[in-house]
């Protein structure tokens, strides 16, 4: 498999203020930031991701991507495309048209070393998108030795699923929900979360309100945390035995810089509103670096409708295991269906926005509940890595290729995994 460098740069006006900041040196290139807020740093196998802010624009910069966009090919196809030479380097540029309801966007890309190296920016203006690509690669030069820049670290990384013990094909759909979502965040393609499940047999709300009150008392500052969450509920909080005021109150103590909560019930948008009654307590998260995001599967009026049932990529699987109609849409988002959704241009990644965008649109319009959702938090902000066909086929959730006797060993194997938890 190639190795992909993702880079998301924010740029602004101020371009020609005297440099206090070093280059950074990527691959075979250094890159100009001085001046820009370094907003994201990660890391996926040898995929550094950093992203920088300034004036509120944005540009996504990737060294030897997979994706055809950045082929020659890609430039000799119907988009007007145009040269230009930056630095020694001979530069690529197209523009893909906008669709309805969609941002146009720029896409470029040059060869150095045998690489190849390439990026977009989306919006509106096709003139600004072309002078925001030129003052990227104003500051764009080759760079003759290696980047020794150590791992980013984010802290420890924290993922808890939990949901209802339920019998039949709903309880398929819940297990299958948080197996799902556990497969992505605990792997290398969603940032190696540390992973807990409880599928509740009477104690599961004790065992999440002891997880919620260890992690307060030792996690830090700069560690990070993702929960889902499925089952049935009411207006005021989930039969799992916790309420919507509780779940918020317990998060809201948390450290955590990132805080990304999925919730998959019946009138699950009241957990949306019991965050808004208190978001006077993290309106202004994002002063310091912090973001929460908090997503349900239907407003507080609504039903949340069950999925449907097998899913046609894993036309094997047992009934109820696509899962939900919401986490049936949040999982074909991380696996790859929204990259590109907005922009057109599929670099592997998924972002938080493409993740909202996609999801929304395949719950409402499949089944006509409307996802809901609030927080402070930056649609750029990179979730996880497109996977593999290799790697769906080991996700203890997939179904893909699988027979009949390895499905059902499957199945066992994933009750005893979430009633050990």
């Amino acid at each position: 498999m190639k190795i992909w460098l993702t880079v998301g740069l924010f740029v602004s006006a101020f371009a020609h203020a005297l440099p206090t900041t070093p280059p950074l040196h990527l691959m075979g290139l250094s890159i100009e930031v001085d001046g820009w807020k370094i907003a994201q740093q990660a890391r996926s196998r040898e995929t550094r991701i950093l992203r920088l802010e300034r004036a509120g624009q944005s540009l996504l910069f990737l060294v030897d991507p997979e994706s055809e966009d950045f082929s020659p090919a890609a430039f000799r196809g119907e988009d007007p495309s145009w040269l230009r030479t930056h630095n020694g380097l001979d530069w690529k540029l197209r523009l893909v048209r906008a669709r309805e309801g969609a941002l146009r966007s720029v896409v470029f890309a040059t060869r150095l070393g045998g690489l190849t190296y390439g990026g977009y920016v989306s919006g509106e203006s096709e003139a600004d998108l072309t002078d925001l690509v030129e003052l990227f690669l104003n500051g764009v030069k080759p760079y003759d030795a290696r980047s020794l820049t150590t791992d980013f670290f984010y802290g420890k990384k924290y993922y808890l699923g939990f949901g209802d013990y339920l019998s039949g094909s709903m309880g398929n759909e819940v297990k299958y929900d948080i197996a799902h979502t556990h497969d992505i965040f605990t792997k290398e393609i969603g940032g190696n979360y540390v992973g807990t499940k409880v599928l509740d047999s009477g104690q599961g709300a004790r065992q999440v309100r002891d997880y919620w009150k260890d992690l307060e008392q030792n996690m830090l500052w700069n560690d990070m945390y993702v929960q889902y969450s499925a089952g049935h509920g009411h207006q005021t909080g989930l039969a799992f035995g916790v309420s919507y005021n509780e779940i918020r109150d317990a998060l809201l103590a948390l450290p955590a810089r990132e805080i990304v909560v999925f919730i998959m019930a019946c009138h699950s948008g009241g957990l949306v509103n019991a965050f808004n009654n208190k978001k006077y307590l993290w309106e202004n998260w994002g002063q310091y670096n912090r973001t929460l995001f908090v997503m349900a599967s239907s407003k507080v009026s609504e039903l949340s409708s069950t999925g449907p049932g097998t899913d046609n990529e894993e036309p094997g699987g047992p009934n109820g295991s696509a899962g939900s109609a919401f986490g049936h849409a949040l999982w074909k988002a991380l696996i790859g269906h929204s990259d590109g959704y907005q922009t057109r241009v599929r670099d592997g990644l998924i972002s938080l926005g493409e993740l909202i965008d996609f999801t929304v649109w395949r719950t409402k319009s499949g089944w006509g509940h409307t996802p809901v959702y609030t927080g402070i938090y930056d649609r750029e902000l990179l979730v996880n890595r497109v996977p593999t066909a290799e790697e769906l086929r080991q996700f203890t959730g997939g179904t893909e290729g699988l027979s009949d006797e390895t499905i059902t060993e499957r199945i066992r194997d994933l009750d005893l995994s979430l009633s050990a938890n």
